[in-house]
């Protein structure tokens, strides 16, 4: 058996239980996988050969900041300023489906 194999039942098992408990509809289960790749690769896990580091230390060799995945849960209504009707600003209602890697920090 390949050693991926277990790391990728683990993945689906999460991304499976995250769906669930959100109710989140199932077109969004990339959104999901995402999330929870982000996660797992973020957090250490209880294999040796990482030496109690986790994934992405390993690989860049820094650690990881996971400040930006802990104000909200995956699936989580959230409040959002809509810039699309100028120059009034309307607030609207979304849900969060994970950190948006290639835009800047407006907290």
């Amino acid at each position: 058996q390949n050693r991926a194999e277990s790391a990728i039942r683990e993945h689906k098992k999460h991304v499976r239980r995250i769906m669930s408990k959100t109710k989140a509809s199932q077109k969004l289960w990339d959104y999901c996988g995402t999330y929870v790749a982000d996660i797992r690769s973020r957090i250490a896990h209880n294999t040796p050969r990482l030496n109690g580091r986790t994934p992405y230390e390993v690989v860049t060799g820094e650690t990881p900041d996971i400040s930006e995945w802990l104000d909200f849960d995956w699936y989580q209504p959230v409040w959002y300023w809509d810039p699309a009707v100028f120059p009034a600003d309307v607030k609207k209602i979304g849900r969060w489906l994970g950190v948006a890697h290639r835009v800047g920090q407006a907290l």
